[in-house]
C-alpha cells in the first residue's frame, strides 16, 4: 500500500524547494527573514498558506532590486511560477480534506457574497460588538495576533492599529471574496504589518510560537469539530497566549436575528434548525460546551462575559429589511426562492420593522458571550 505524504511532509519539501531557488540567486532564508517585515500588498492576490506566504513576502522584496531585476528577472519568474504552483496545490489539498467543507461552499457562495460587497452595513451594525471586544481582548504594541473568520479585515485594520508597526496581524477566513476584499483594504491603507490568507484555521499549519493572542468576532461558530480547531490554534499560540472570542448566546435570548425570522417563517420552505452542538450561531452559547471545547484543546481560565448591545440594522424599515435579505439566517433559503416569494418575504420584514423604530433607527437587541481564555 502506497504511503501519502503528510500535509507536514509536503510543508517541509515546499520549504526545502523555496530555500534552493533562493540560494540559487545567492540569498540565504533564515530564520530572521521568515519573521521579519514585509509587503502584503504586493501579494494583495495570492492565496498561500501561511508559511508560504510570509516566506514569500520576504523573498519578493528583495528582488526588487533593479540590478537583481536586471541580471535575474527571467530565473526569478520561474521559480516563483514552481513555488506559486506548490502553494496552490496545498491549498486545494487543505480545502479537499477539511471537515469544514459545507461551510467552505456556503461562504464561497452567491448567498454569502453581501459580507464582502455590503460589509460596511454589517460593521455598522455590530460596531458596539466590535469595540468591547477590542477593549477585552486588549491587543498591546508590538504583539502578533490571529484573528479568526476575519471577514473583509475591519476587525483586522482596528487589531493592526493598536498593535502598532512592530505587532503584526494575521486574518484567516474560508471565504475567498471576503479576504480579497480585506487584502484590498489592508493595501490601500498601506499597512505593512496586517495581512490576510484564505485558510481553513482547524487545519492550517501555524508555525509554534507564533501568537500572543487568538481573537474572533463571531468567526469561531461554524467549525464543524471545535476541538481539533482550538487545538490547532493552541499550538500556535506563544506561553502566556490569551483569547478573545465573540459569539452568540442562545437563540431565545437574540431578538436579533432570531424574531425577524420568526416574523417571516409562513413565507418560508422547512428550514433545518442546527442541533446545539452543530455548527452554527448558537453552537457556542452553552457555557459548559464552551468550557469542553477550549480546555479539551489545552486552554485554562476560561471565563464568559455577557455582552448585550442593540444592532442597528438600518435607520428605517425598508433598509433594515434590506439588511435581513442580504444577512443571517434568511440567506440560506432565500436565494432559492422565486422572485414573488422573495418580495414577499421583504415585504413582510418592512412591516414587522416598522413596529421596532427607535429615535436611532431599527435596533434590535442581541445577547453575546465574550469567551476569554489563557494558554
Amino acid at each position: 500500500m502506497p504511503v501519502v505524504p503528510s500535509r507536514d511532509v509536503h510543508i517541509a519539501d515546499a520549504h526545502r524547494r523555496i530555500s534552493q531557488h533562493i540560494a540559487l540567486e545567492g540569498f540565504a532564508l533564515d530564520g530572521d527573514a521568515i519573521n521579519g517585515t514585509h509587503r502584503p500588498e504586493e501579494l494583495a492576490h495570492a492565496s498561500y498558506p501561511w508559511l508560504l506566504l510570509v516566506e514569500l513576502a520576504e523573498i519578493i522584496p528583495r528582488f526588487h532590486r533593479a540590478k537583481v531585476l536586471a541580471r535575474r528577472g527571467a530565473r526569478l519568474a520561474n521559480h516563483l511560477i514552481l513555488i506559486s504552483i506548490t502553494a496552490e496545490e496545498m491549498m486545494e489539498e487543505q480545502k479537499a480534506g477539511s471537515s469544514n467543507a459545507a461551510q467552505i461552499e456556503f461562504w464561497n457562495s452567491a448567498a454569502s457574497r453581501a459580507w464582502a460587497d455590503e460589509h460596511e452595513r454589517m460593521d455598522r451594525a455590530v460596531a458596539k460588538v466590535t469595540e468591547a471586544l477590542l477593549d477585552m481582548a486588549a491587543p498591546q504594541p508590538d504583539e502578533r495576533v490571529l484573528d479568526i473568520g476575519c471577514g473583509s479585515g475591519t476587525t483586522v485594520l482596528e487589531l493592526a492599529a493598536r498593535v502598532g508597526p512592530d505587532g503584526r496581524v494575521l486574518g484567516a477566513d474560508i471565504a475567498e471574496q471576503s479576504v480579497a476584499r480585506a487584502r484590498e483594504r489592508i493595501a490601500t491603507a498601506g499597512l505593512r504589518h496586517a495581512e490576510v490568507i484564505v485558510a481553513d484555521v482547524s487545519r492550517q499549519p501555524f508555525g509554534p510560537n507564533s501568537f500572543d493572542l487568538a481573537f474572533s468576532r463571531f468567526g469561531v461558530m461554524f467549525f464543524s469539530d471545535p476541538v481539533s480547531a482550538f487545538a490547532n490554534v493552541r499550538r500556535a499560540m506563544k506561553p502566556g497566549g490569551r483569547v478573545a472570542l465573540a459569539v452568540f448566546r442562545t437563540g431565545a435570548d437574540n431578538l436579533w436575528p432570531n424574531s425577524p425570522l420568526a416574523a417571516v417563517r409562513h413565507l418560508l420552505p422547512p428550514i433545518s434548525v442546527p442541533g446545539p452542538e452543530e455548527p452554527g450561531p448558537f453552537s457556542w452559547a452553552d457555557p459548559g460546551r464552551v468550557h469542553r471545547i477550549l480546555e479539551g484543546a489545552g486552554f485554562r481560565a476560561v471565563s464568559l462575559t455577557p455582552l448585550d448591545p442593540l444592532i442597528q440594522l438600518g435607520e428605517e424599515a425598508a433598509e433594515a429589511a434590506q439588511f435581513m435579505m442580504l444577512f443571517g439566517p434568511l440567506t440560506r433559503v432565500v436565494p432559492a426562492l422565486p422572485a414573488a416569494q422573495r418580495e414577499a418575504v421583504r415585504s413582510a420584514l418592512e412591516v414587522f420593522f416598522q413596529g421596532q423604530t427607535t429615535s436611532q433607527g431599527v435596533v434590535l437587541p442581541a445577547a453575546n458571550w465574550v469567551v476569554q481564555a489563557r494558554v
